[in-house]
């Protein structure tokens, strides 16, 4: 039997690849290095601290704080940070993740995911829950959860498994498009743009002409609602 080749996609590239397929495919066609900004950079500093205290058992920020005493009132046990899951091959399609912490308790057993914002926030974007539905139909949890520490602020539900496989079945889907997509080979500057509120954050915007030519045009209260980094 001949060997399947195995596509791995995450969420996020997942995400990317239905949202604009030109930014997709600079990225993963023609590997173009992603820039980084102060907001991205601060996100990272948080989980790692986070990270870090947890598996020290002592905070070392603010932060930090918070994640310990929400991971102390669920009586977490069995934590797991920064873990690698991956789904079963599906058509050489393997969805995979890092997940920032889980655990069980009493309750069941948790996913959460930590998030940083430039505002308070009412509520996580569908994104934010499609995502941590997407780990918790992979490793079979209970609870899905997603906290702002920097705010004190912990959402979280009971897993709803019809939602979980509606996730994971788009993502699958998707990884077959972006296959396909990989491995026609057609790079970033001849894929379709999709003009949207994330051009004011991505990477490639300054070589793209569709931004350059029809920049999206939207107030920071509208914008807040697509994304989790502020309006610049």
């Amino acid at each position: 039997m001949a060997n399947v080749q195995v596509y791995l996609i995450s969420f996020s590239q997942a995400n990317t690849y239905n949202t604009c397929k030109r930014s997709w495919a600079y990225s993963y066609v023609d590997k173009l290095p992603r820039v980084s900004n102060w907001y991205t950079a601060q996100g990272s500093a948080i989980h790692k601290q986070i990270e870090e205290s947890i598996i020290a058992k002592k905070a070392k920020s603010p932060e930090a704080i918070v994640a310990l005493a929400m991971l102390e009132a669920k009586k977490a046990k069995e934590i797991k940070v920064e873990q690698e899951v991956r789904s079963p091959i599906v058509d050489g399609i393997v969805a995979r993740g890092f997940v920032d912490v889980m655990f069980a308790s009493k309750d069941g057993s948790y996913i959460v995911d930590w998030k940083s914002k430039a505002s308070k926030p009412k509520a996580p974007t569908s994104e934010n829950w499609d995502q941590v539905n997407l780990y918790a139909y992979i490793t079979g949890s209970t609870h899905i959860g997603i906290s702002y520490p920097q705010y004190n602020l912990l959402f979280e539900q009971p897993v709803d498994k019809s939602k979980a496989e509606e996730v994971y079945n788009g993502v699958i889907e998707t990884g077959l498009q972006a296959k396909a997509s990989l491995a026609a080979g057609v790079g970033g500057d001849f894929e379709e743009a999709t003009v949207n509120p994330n051009c004011f954050f991505c990477s490639f915007k300054t070589r793209c002409d569709a931004a350059q030519e029809k920049p999206f045009k939207i107030d920071p209260k509208t914008y807040e609602k697509f994304s989790d980094e502020p309006f610049v």
